[in-house]
């Protein structure tokens, strides 16, 4: 209640690795476009008891979010799909009609389907010119053979073209259902009353039957896997180097976690210390950072990146961050290592737990997958 705001999300249990046939084509991505403000369509009942079409153009909704002065976007995951609007408090009741109208009765309209089109290819070529997207996506390509997240989320431009509009409806048929469904609010209201009005909205959305989604397990990896590209839009070596990972609710997750905050989750962690901030130093690794991914869906990573001046000191730091690593086995963490990560991660943890889009994201995404909030 500290500011008259709310954060309103709608969390879809449905990203780009659970596409089936489709994948490769980023239609999960592709449809959010559209769905986040385009027009709907629906039957409403009067009180006559008849029922009639009723809905709002792509204008309409455009007009009825800027009265409310919300912010709003999506975003479209390997996992997921989310759809929010921040705005006054006082709004919230519109921005949950607006999400669930979004969500149960999308009219694709052709026009908009075949304009968004453009726009995900345009999007799709801006990324192949972001030297870190590219480095990132040539990273997962290489990690991963079997597993779907190997594809990109937004598809490739070949297999976008294909996708018609009764593809996309049908997709959206099948998957926008409110099992797949979290509804996640923060911010400065009364949550029984916003109960009360998600249960007006999305009430009378009908379950279907869904299939359960299968995902092919990454076979266990027996080499060194190393590839090099070169990028035109950069004149530094972007490096990602890692490991196969753990799911998120394996035993060792903490203590892989602990040892990413130790080796780079600030500048006094091991590797910054050592090669970025040493210098003395001919290779530098500019930005080193560590990361233990666990999504809930496996094909996790634990991950270093860094960018450096030349590809030779690239290899050069790749072969001495991996001996780095491995220093962990006999020059053992010590107390002050690790309370000094603590500290540093409970700043990360309070900066977030202060934004109402991360606070809400972190409650649904746990409702959805883990059926904790407060994972």
């Amino acid at each position: 209640h500290a500011t008259p705001i709310v954060h309103v999300m709608a969390y879809m249990k449905i990203g780009s690795i659970y596409e089936g046939e489709y994948l490769g084509s980023g239609l999960s991505h592709y449809m959010e476009h559209i769905v986040s403000g385009g027009s709907t369509r629906r039957q409403e009942a009067g009180e006559d008891g008849t029922t009639a079409w009723a809905g709002r153009t792509e204008e309409e909704n455009k007009a009825l979010l800027k009265s409310i002065g919300g912010n709003s976007n999506a975003a479209t995951f390997y996992n997921y799909t989310q759809y929010y609007i921040t705005t006054k408090s006082d709004m919230a009741d519109t921005a949950v009609d607006l999400i669930s109208d979004y969500l149960q009765n999308c009219q694709f309209d052709p026009v908009e389907v075949e304009r968004e089109q453009r726009v995900v290819q345009q999007e799709l070529l801006r990324n192949e010119d972001n030297p870190g997207r590219f480095r990132n996506r040539l990273f997962s390509e290489t990690m991963f053979k079997v597993h779907p997240v190997r594809i990109p989320i937004i598809g490739y431009v070949d297999t976008i073209q294909r996708i018609t509009r009764d593809d996309m409806m049908r997709f959206y048929d099948q998957h926008y259902t409110p099992q797949n469904c979290v509804v996640s609010i923060v911010g400065d209201v009364d949550k029984e009353v916003m109960l009360e009005e998600v249960k007006a909205r999305f009430g009378g959305w009908k379950r279907k039957s869904l299939a359960p989604y299968m995902i092919p397990e990454e076979p266990q990896q027996s080499s060194p896997r190393w590839v090099e590209k070169e990028h035109g839009s950069t004149k530094t070596c972007l490096v990602t180097m890692g490991v196969p990972s753990i799911p998120l609710q394996h035993p060792d997750l903490y203590a892989l976690d602990a040892m990413s905050n130790v080796l780079g989750i600030a500048a006094s962690a091991r590797l910054p210390a050592k090669f970025e901030n040493d210098p003395s130093r001919e290779a530098i690794a500019n930005g080193i950072g560590c990361s233990n991914w666990t999504p809930v869906f496996g094909s996790g990573r634990f991950a270093i990146g860094f960018t450096t001046d030349t590809v030779e000191h690239a290899r050069q730091l790749v072969e001495e961050i991996w001996a780095e690593m491995g220093r962990l086995k006999t020059d053992l963490v010590t107390e002050e290592e690790l309370a000094r990560s603590l500290k540093v991660l409970g700043k990360y943890y309070y900066q977030g737990r202060a934004k109402l889009d991360s606070r809400a994201e972190s409650l649904a995404s746990n409702l959805a997958w883990l059926s904790d909030p407060l994972y």
